[in-house]
């Protein structure tokens, strides 16, 4: 059997982990679900999109949504596409937020004329950062935007320069802002080992659930030390040709898929335990 590399095994296994685990509260037959459901608290599955909630929480006549996240997984990310030379977000919501950490100024309509300084303006993320990480003189500018061309490019960097990551130091609005795009604005999001907490103030009143910026230390957070985002290249499987042989690229070697992301990470080292947890009635429960 052929095995895929290291890397990509552990990554396979977080995010199978993190697959697991959401069923386990979502699905009927899960341990987490049936356990909670003999105590009031019943789970259902999100909506079936990329830009919904994990699951539907229904506990004492109250429904609410909740991202859920297991043990080491990313606390959110969107693709990036490029077209014409110009990097974008899918879902806009979040590459607006994280303008500015970009390189760019979402007030200012002047850089849209200066192909250099591009705009984040809706779903349109600057160039300024990427370009300099990516298509330094070093590196050089790529002619396709095809993921496939713009990912092979960036594994090139990421294997002398490393990945893109960046500090990110909000304000509390601004940090309550990222957090609910990223959690396709959820009233709650769950964290595996350390509770449910809310995502907005409106959240925690409806639900007594804390909000999770009253769990971080806010020092911590203005001073960078919480949030970031990193640049990274997912690979996939082999392409293949209408014969079934993999296509080679320029070097001879086998071409993959590929797909750009922003993912938005949190050092949980400065995150304190929820009073509530939904997977075992903890704070809900009398």
């Amino acid at each position: 059997m052929n095995y895929p590399p290291t890397h990509n095994l552990m990554r396979t296994i977080f995010e199978n982990k993190g697959l697991n685990y959401e069923n386990d509260i979502n699905r009927p037959e899960g341990m987490i679900n049936q356990a909670m459901a003999k105590k009031g608290i019943n789970f259902s599955p999100g909506e079936s999109s990329m830009k919904s909630a994990d699951t539907r929480m229904e506990f004492g006549g109250k429904s609410a949504t909740v991202e859920v996240k297991s043990h080491g997984s990313a606390f959110g990310q969107s693709k990036y596409t490029r077209d014409k030379g110009v990097y974008k977000v899918g879902n806009p919501e979040f590459g607006d937020a994280l303008a500015h950490y970009l390189g760019g100024e979402s007030s200012s309509e002047n850089v849209l004329s200066d192909p250099k300084k591009r705009i984040a303006h809706g779903n349109r993320v600057l160039n300024g950062h990427l370009n300099a990480h990516y298509h330094s003189e070093d590196h050089g500018n790529i002619e396709s935007d095809h993921k496939n061309d713009v990912g092979a490019h960036w594994d090139k960097v990421h294997k002398t320069d490393g990945e893109m990551h960046l500090n990110l130091h909000p304000e509390r609005n601004e940090a309550e802002r990222l957090l609910q795009h990223s959690f396709h604005q959820a009233d709650k999001v769950h964290i595996d080992g350390y509770g449910t907490y809310a995502l907005s103030d409106k959240a925690s009143r409806a639900h007594g659930v804390p909000h999770i910026l009253n769990h971080i230390d806010s020092n911590a957070l203005a001073s960078g030390d919480v949030l970031s985002v990193r640049h990274r290249v997912k690979t996939h499987k082999t392409i293949r040709d209408k014969d079934g042989n993999p296509r080679l690229d320029d070097s001879g070697n086998p071409m993959r898929d590929r797909n750009l992301y922003l993912q938005l990470n949190m050092n949980k080292k400065h995150l304190k335990p929820s009073t509530h947890d939904m997977t075992n009635g903890k704070g809900y429960l009398k």
